[in-house]
């Protein structure tokens, strides 16, 4: 245990230097923030070290080292030296009168790494599911010199996938000197406590702004006030975005204890969720019970070949533990939206001159969403999508015009362009080399979202932030002018993602729309009405002339329109899950609701908190019969709470086996303790192949242990999981019959019929293991020591080397 408290000590002072260097820059960018972005400083701050490390790789100015990464710390603290030296006063006047919500921004940052990093010692297996892949592309960065890394799994090859995150948290590894299996695990608590900071800072920030546009006696009788509501809201947005669970975990304590029927499970069609499964536990203790609940829509009927989907949650996500590129890009999604705050806060029209006079926030913002292509391509039209109305808002506060009037797109537009341009431009050594799997947009037929499906999966933070419209709409908690004719408006508006869907069904189905598909276009109608209801009613609300919207301040107005405009897309996107999707190598709808609910649940949470807020700064001036109807809001919330801390606390015991193992952080002591000659060959292989080597290493299917030598030190090899090499580059056609020459070398006599697939391949090491010898036999080894070196040998464990 000591062992794991000095390296998370290790990272926690890691993350404060980079924080502590650009600090002075962060505070500067987010001047329009009540924290002045203090909350975002390690994110911004590892974005530019890891940008500009990528950056001088691909140019091969700067080597991938240690010494790189602090070489680009002193320029930047340099950079923030003089940026200090410029605004002294102002900085130190604003941390010391802020000095509270600062030192509680470090609590919150500080807990939740070392909380995460204790989850991630009691499971900390670096196997199964996607960890053997991420664990390869990290070892990739570690050893590349310059970028593009090899791809570990096809040798020959860069990467063709995401993977500006490995090179992100691959930089705080090299720079805290820690190995990177143990690594591994840390970089999930530390991406866990980056984005629980940047949450707490951003809702902290729209409580602290709507708190200064009421009345100090309405704020004195609500306990709304100050820095505590800030704290405490901000800390109920964190919990929002990445504690809760959603409402599956209670149908599984239900059957573990037997407490209904198994025909009452089965009704909610939920796959495996069949039966009476007594568990031996107060907690479910069927296995791998906890995955279900990202597995939640889906049309049973139709079987795995049918409606089949993935609904993750940030929880779940730490809780399995995939370095995946969702998950690596929560903390920057979170500094995506802190920009588009700190836009819509804006106290000039952003125009051509304001463009001008703000190259650095122009540049730094494209730098932010940039990285979003980089690090999980789905998230960027999204997060991009939110900055570009947060700067129509902008002009929209400024002119005090309807915010519908096309005259603020027109004048925002040249702002919006050149950050698009300059986000995209940032990043085109990689864009240029990606091979993306897609293939174009389809309207989604046939299945569609089961309603009692959506309310498991996204129960709470839809409830909350639908609370948050209603309110803000009726006008109950607060009066607000209504014009109703707007609403028409925002109706034709909310119309035009279902009017897309309809044309492009005309595109794909052609005369069949008009003849074997009323049924498909009246039912799809039915099914997004809801959505594009609630997405019509945030627009309109966001449709306010300032001077209409009840409020004294444009700070008490902004955190309003920045809330509607995040609850307006969050709908949008699950809307969007009704009527299209991505085509890509699974032909169905899987990837298109993972990653848009994956990137809902952030959106709704923050406003969820903010609503909860809201809501309860203003009830206590209601009349009784309200107040008596809002309590028992209150009492509905909490039950909900309490069913989704259910996955939460129930989850962790489950995953952990009630924490009965050792804990430890080497996501390779697994390895060490079930096959130590195997450990200590991959070790060896790691600190002693040169730089380019290649090693040959038996292939078979995906999420299996084929592929484990490169994805354990990063050495390319021939051919890894199939399946994913064709996920990522569209087919087989860089790979094809290259498990033929595998086959090959492991059943050759002698090094003639395979010489030229060596040198060809440029094969430096053949390694012969436990996997190996159960798919050629135990004679591979004798076959290949007729014409190769032995390099390394314990128990049945050999590593050749080619001569």
């Amino acid at each position: 245990m000591r062992g794991i408290v000095l390296e998370t000590l290790l990272w926690w002072f890691s993350a404060e230097v980079i924080g502590l260097v650009t600090l002075p820059i962060t505070m500067l960018t987010f001047r329009n923030l009540a924290d002045r972005g203090y909350a975002l400083s390690k994110v911004l701050g590892l974005l530019l070290v890891g940008y500009l490390l990528w950056l001088g790789g691909v140019l091969h100015l700067v080597p991938n080292s240690r010494g790189s990464i602090l070489l680009i710390l002193f320029c930047l603290a340099i950079v923030s030296l003089i940026l200090f030296g410029r605004s002294r006063d102002e900085i130190t006047g604003f941390v010391r009168s802020h000095r509270t919500l600062i030192l509680a921004s470090e609590a919150v940052f500080a807990v939740a790494l070392f909380a995460m990093a204790a989850l991630r010692a009691y499971t900390p297996e670096i196997m199964g599911t996607e960890k053997p892949m991420d664990f390869a592309f990290l070892n990739a960065v570690l050893r590349s010199t310059y970028f593009p890394p090899t791809d570990p799994w096809l040798s020959g090859f860069s990467i063709s996938y995401y993977y500006f995150g490995h090179i992100l948290f691959g930089a705080v590894i090299k720079l805290a000197g820690t190995p990177a299996a143990i690594g591994y695990n840390l970089s999930l608590a530390l991406i866990f406590a980056l984005t629980a900071s940047a949450v707490f800072g951003l809702v902290a920030g729209l409580v602290t702004d709507a708190g200064k546009g009421q009345a100090t006696a309405s704020r004195q009788a609500s306990g709304a006030g100050g820095a505590r509501a800030a704290i405490v809201f901000g800390v109920v947005g964190m919990c929002l975005v990445l504690v809760i669970g959603n409402f599956e975990a209670v149908l599984e304590l239900i059957r573990a204890h037997g407490w209904t029927s198994p025909d009452v499970l089965g009704w909610f069609q939920i796959r495996d969720l069949t039966g009476a499964r007594m568990s031996t536990t107060w907690y479910p203790s069927d296995p791998w019970w906890w995955w279900r609940a990202t597995r939640v829509i889906g049309n049973l009927t139709q079987g795995s070949g049918g409606d089949y989907t993935i609904t993750e949650f940030p929880f779940f996500s730490f809780l399995l533990g995939d370095l995946h590129p969702h998950v690596m890009a929560l903390p920057f999604g979170m500094l995506a939206l802190a920009f588009g705050y700190n836009l819509i806060k804006l106290s000039t029209v952003p125009d051509i001159k304001w463009l001008r006079r703000n190259v650095a926030l122009v540049l730094l913002t494209g730098i932010c969403l940039g990285a979003l292509l980089f690090l999980n391509t789905w998230d960027f039209p999204t997060y991009f999508l939110i900055a570009a109305a947060a700067l129509v808002i902008a002009t929209q506060r400024c002119t005090r015009r309807w915010l519908l009037d096309l005259a603020n797109l027109r004048e925002a537009g040249p702002a919006i362009v050149t950050i698009g341009i300059v986000s995209v431009a940032l990043y085109a050594p990689f864009l240029l080399g990606f091979q993306s799997q897609a293939s174009g947009i389809v309207p989604l037929q046939q299945v569609r979202t089961w309603p009692v499906h959506f309310v498991i999966v996204m129960g709470l933070p839809i409830f909350l932030a639908v609370s948050f419209l209603v309110a803000r709409l009726t006008g109950i908690l607060r009066p607000a002018s209504r014009d109703w004719s707007r609403l028409g408006w925002a109706a034709l508006v909310a119309l035009v993602p279902y009017l897309l869907w309809l044309a492009l069904l005309v595109r794909f189905g052609g005369t069949a729309v008009g003849n074997s598909q009323p049924g498909e276009i009246l039912g799809r109608f039915v099914q997004v009405t809801p959505a594009l209801l609630l997405v019509a009613l945030g627009i309109f609300l966001l449709d306010r002339r300032p001077s209409d919207t009840g409020t004294s301040t444009a700070e008490s107005r902004a955190p309003d329109a920045f809330a509607l405009l995040l609850v307006v897309i969050g709908v949008v996107l699950l809307a969007i899950c009704e009527l299209f999707f991505i085509k890509d190598v699974f032909g169905n709808r899987m990837n298109t609701v993972f990653k848009l609910y994956y990137q809902v649940w952030s959106l709704v949470a923050i406003v969820s908190a903010y609503g909860l807020y809201w809501i309860n700064s203003r009830w206590h001036a209601v009349g009784p019969t309200l107040r008596l109807a809002i309590s028992g809001w209150w009492l509905l919330v909490a039950l909900l709470v309490l069913a989704s801390l259910v996955y939460p606390v129930t989850s962790i015991f489950g995953k952990t086996n009630g924490f009965q193992a050792t804990p430890t952080l080497d996501g390779l002591a697994y390895a060490r303790a079930s096959n130590p000659d195997e450990y200590e060959a991959t070790s060896w292989l790691a600190s002693n192949a040169p730089d380019g080597a290649v090693v040959v290493e038996a292939t078979g299917g995906q999420y299996s242990e084929f592929g484990r030598i490169s994805a354990r030190t990063g050495i390319p090899t021939l051919l890894g999981w199939v399946g994913h090499e064709n996920q990522w580059r569209g087919s087989d056609r860089d790979f094809r019959g290259r498990d033929a020459e595998i086959d090959a070398i492991y059943n050759a006599s002698d090094s003639g019929p395979i010489q030229s697939i060596l040198q060809g391949r440029k094969v430096t090491y053949v390694f012969v293991g436990q996997l190996e010898r159960s798919k050629y036999g135990d004679g591979a080894s004798t076959r290949l020591a007729r014409f190769m070196d032995v390099v390394f040998r314990k128990g049945d464990v050999t590593i050749f080397k080619v001569r």
